[in-house]
């Protein structure tokens, strides 16, 4: 397997990424991607966008809801599976997206709910065919192999 790391992946947020491939003799290189952050030349169908939080997501889903929906509708018009690997220490799948509790609910009652999280999620997935993954940090690189091989 060659991995394909898209270049806009900033470098040093997923260093625990390239330490696994590179721990593990995966071959990996930069280049840029039309949709996702990581996929495999041998699979290049399969996209695996890397969210670093739930908090991340939530930005993505409500302040950058436009720019999100169209690399889903992109990525559904060239025939590709969309894999959005979020990481998050409590969080192990999307059942319990509305258990996730949103700190910015402290300083902004307007911020978005689990609950609503949840929501948009199961939207984007009946509406774009994503598909919504969970690791943890530390278990984040195997995670990604495992889709990435199909």
């Amino acid at each position: 397997m060659i991995v394909q790391i898209d270049t806009r992946e900033h470098k040093g947020k997923n260093d625990h990424v390239i330490a696994f491939l590179d721990l593990n003799k995966i071959k990996w290189i930069r280049s840029k991607l039309v949709v996702g952050d990581y996929l495999n030349l041998e699979n290049p169908r399969v996209v695996v966008d890397r969210k670093a939080s739930m908090q991340e997501i939530a930005h993505n889903l409500t302040s950058d809801h436009e720019r999100f929906k169209r690399e889903c509708e992109l990525a559904k018009e060239l025939g590709y599976r969309l894999i959005i690997l979020i990481e998050d220490e409590t969080i192990n799948r999307l059942e319990k997206v509305p258990s996730w509790y949103n700190y910015r609910k402290k300083f902004s009652p307007k911020a978005i709910t689990g609950k609503q999280l949840h929501k948009i999620m199961i939207t984007m997935s009946d509406r774009y065919g994503v598909e919504w993954r969970f690791s943890t940090r530390a278990n984040y690189g195997r995670k990604l192999v495992e889709i990435l091989e199909g």
